[in-house]
């Protein structure tokens, strides 16, 4: 180790920075979690995939950073003791996963909202949400453990951070199969929700203009034909018909709003 002090300084500011770090994305994910369970809400198990990914964040706070100080304050620790290279290793790669994970169930989890807002609240029950969620972190566990448990190999990267991490060029087929189920099968999913939300959203844009427009082409007509003679049953059955529409739709475009903001 060199004593110099321009090395010690260089050490302090990682040092410092790091558990900067640390606490401030700590503080933020608390404070997250505190609002999300104050804040009332007609679907309010909807929180529970909020509530995973700001977990997942947590680890990144309160057990990979720590390893990653006690890295930079020792690097001879990752040559003595192979489990603390894992450990680094395992908790890191769970970190990243459970965050794509857990950013996809909430995607799924609003666009079951928008295009089913009557059949969610009895379909995406609170018990069924924590299986899922329990399902993806054990997914998770079992992707960041299999190099542990033989396929692929967790080693330190001193070019890198330096931490300890994936040996991509090591294990090739565990490095192809962690991209694409653990990264791209959740970015697929997010760009497929984003993409159908915005369809449906204009879609029912689109359709509720269209019955305005022929909401007051209508009442046009009503009006004309009900001055020229002086009573018409059939005109106030058409104004009747035309008042019911508008509050349907008004209810429908509420509800619809109303879904999308929770």
């Amino acid at each position: 180790m060199d004593g110099s002090p321009a090395w010690g300084a260089g050490l302090l500011a990682k040092f410092v920075s790091l558990t900067l770090l640390a606490v401030l994305t700590t503080t933020a994910n608390g404070v997250l979690l505190y609002v999300s369970y104050r804040t009332k809400s007609r679907i309010a198990n909807t929180k529970v995939f909020f509530a995973s990914l700001c977990s997942a964040h947590m680890i990144g706070s309160l057990v990979v950073t720590p390893f990653w100080i006690a890295t930079s304050l020792r690097p001879e620790l990752t040559q003595d003791s192979p489990l603390f290279c894992q450990s680094a290793s395992f908790f890191w790669t769970l970190m990243i996963l459970a965050s794509f994970y857990s950013l996809s169930a909430l995607s799924l989890d609003r666009y079951f909202i928008i295009s089913n807002p009557m059949r969610y609240p009895v379909k995406a029950t609170k018990p069924r949400k924590m299986i899922i969620v329990s399902l993806l972190w054990v997914v998770c566990i079992l992707f960041a453990a299999a190099p542990i448990l033989g396929w692929g190999e967790y080693k330190f990267m001193p070019d890198a951070i330096p931490l300890c991490g994936l040996n991509m060029k090591g294990s090739l087929s565990f490095t192809v199969f962690l991209i694409a189920a653990g990264f791209g099968l959740p970015i697929i999913i997010d760009i497929f929700c984003c993409g159908r939300i915005i369809s449906i959203a204009r879609r029912q844009y689109r359709s509720i203009d269209s019955r305005k427009s022929s909401d007051g082409s209508a009442s046009t007509t009503s009006t004309s034909s009900s001055s020229s003679s002086d009573y018409q049953p059939h005109a106030k059955m058409s104004r009747l018909k035309q008042k019911l529409n508008s509050l349907r739709l008004v209810f429908a475009g509420t509800g619809r709003c109303f879904f999308i903001q929770n």
